[in-house]
């Protein structure tokens, strides 16, 4: 054999050696990783505006009403009928049209001149007066129209102008009274006296007309 043919075939072998080896040495794989997401990206918080407050609402302005309450206004001078004379004969003319000549007398009689044995007996007739012209119808005509023509008589006394005495305090009057529908009027003085600010009527006795209340 030649030389030359032995050193290559034992280069040969040797080549197919390493080769082998080579070949056969276990390779280190890259280890795999695992896809993680990337965390998701917080939205940073918006700052909130401050909460809108409304303006308080002031509650609406109760009504007024249409009428004042009597349980709950005092009343005044001025809603005292006996502050003045002609209120004063407008409400004698309302007690006479309704019959009630008690209230009249407890309210129009001067203080000293009031006597309530002269109260209670009108009571009593008025209730008598009113019972029986409930049964009678053509009574309570006529006591009606007596009535009425007795009101019109204080009434017009608004259009007179009284004869003062000198302190003012004292106030006389001509009053025109219709005796029947038909019948003769009279002529009769009709006094009215002003005590703590109040006009009262003064018996008709004590000025020469005829009586209202009886006489002392």
């Amino acid at each position: 054999m030649k030389p030359q043919r032995s050193i290559l075939i034992v280069v040969i072998i040797i080549l197919v050696g390493v080769g082998l080896w080579f070949f056969t040495q276990p390779k280190d794989k890259p280890e795999k990783t695992a896809d993680v997401p990337a965390p998701a990206k917080v939205a940073e918080p918006k700052p909130l505006a401050p909460p809108s407050i409304a303006p308080p609402v002031a509650p609406p302005a109760p009504k007024p009403d249409s009428a004042p309450v009597a349980a709950t206004t005092p009343p005044s001078d001025s809603s005292d009928p006996q502050t003045d004379l002609k209120t004063a004969f407008a409400d004698i003319a309302r007690l006479i049209r309704a019959r009630d000549v008690a209230t009249r007398y407890q309210t129009y009689t001067p203080p000293d001149e009031f006597d309530p044995k002269i109260f209670r007996q009108y009571q009593a007739n008025q209730l008598q007066m009113h019972a029986e012209a409930a049964q009678d119808p053509h009574l309570k005509e006529i006591m009606d129209k007596s009535g009425d023509r007795d009101a019109q008589s204080y009434e017009s006394l608004a259009d007179q102008t009284p004869t003062l005495n000198a302190a003012g305090d004292e106030a006389t009057y001509m009053r025109t009274v219709v005796l029947t529908e038909s019948g003769p009027t009279i002529q009769e003085r009709t006094d009215f006296v002003k005590i703590n600010g109040k006009w009262y009527e003064k018996p008709a006795y004590a000025s020469g007309g005829v009586s209202f209340g009886p006489a002392k």
